[in-house]
C-alpha cells in the first residue's frame, strides 16, 4: 500500500484520505448537513416545549396568587367582621377518653368497670350517659364510641342515645332533645 501524503488537519487531507477509503466526499458532506438539520430542529422543539411549559407554569402561578390573593382578603374581612362582633374562637372539642374520666370521676365508677362487661345498674346509666354525651359533644360515631367503651356494638350506642334522656327523666333530670343533624336519630 502506498502511503499518500496528506495532512490530517486540513480539507484536503481529510478528503486525500476519504478518497483512499473509497468514501464519496458528497455523501459525508450530505450527512453533516442531515445532522446539523437534524440537531436543529431538535433545538428548536426543546426551545418551543420550554416556551409552552414556561406559560403555562406563568398561568398557574398567576391563578394561584390571585386564589392567595383572593384567600387573604376574604381572611381580612372575616377577622373584620369578628373583631367588630366580638366573637370568641370556638372551644376545643371534648374527646370520648375526657367525657369518660369526667363520668368516672364524678360518679366513682372506674374506667375498667365502664369499659368492662358489667351489666350493674349504675354502671350502665354511667357507660350510657357516656355514649349520649360522646354522641353529643364530640364527632366520633356509634362504632367509634361502642369500640372505645369495650368493644361493644355500634347498636348498643344507638340503643344508648335513644333511652338515657328517658331515663334521665325517669331521675327527674330532663334534658334538651338531641340534634344530631345529619347523623339522623
Amino acid at each position: 500500500m502506498g502511503a499518500v501524503a496528506h495532512s490530517s488537519f486540513t480539507s484536503a487531507g481529510i478528503a486525500a484520505r476519504q478518497a483512499a477509503k473509497g468514501v464519496d466526499p458528497e455523501m459525508i458532506e450530505r450527512r453533516r448537513e442531515y445532522e446539523e438539520r437534524t440537531r436543529r430542529e431538535a433545538e428548536i422543539r426543546r426551545r418551543f416545549i420550554h416556551q409552552a411549559e414556561m406559560s403555562e407554569l406563568r398561568a398557574r402561578n398567576r391563578a394561584l396568587e390571585e386564589r392567595t390573593a383572593k384567600l387573604e382578603a376574604e381572611a381580612e374581612a372575616a377577622r373584620k367582621f369578628i373583631a367588630e362582633h366580638g366573637i370568641k374562637p370556638a372551644k376545643r372539642r371534648a374527646t370520648v377518653h375526657q367525657i369518660a374520666r369526667r363520668f368516672s370521676k364524678a360518679t366513682g365508677v372506674s374506667l375498667k368497670d365502664i369499659k368492662g362487661t358489667s351489666r350493674e345498674r349504675n354502671i350502665v346509666i354511667v357507660r350510657h350517659a357516656i355514649i349520649y354525651w360522646a354522641r353529643r359533644r364530640t364527632p366520633s360515631s356509634l362504632p367509634q364510641i361502642a369500640r372505645f367503651l369495650g368493644g361493644r356494638d355500634h347498636t348498643t350506642s344507638l340503643h344508648a342515645v335513644r333511652t338515657y334522656p328517658q331515663k334521665r327523666a325517669a331521675m327527674g333530670r330532663h334534658l334538651r332533645p338531641l340534634d344530631t343533624g345529619k347523623r339522623g336519630n
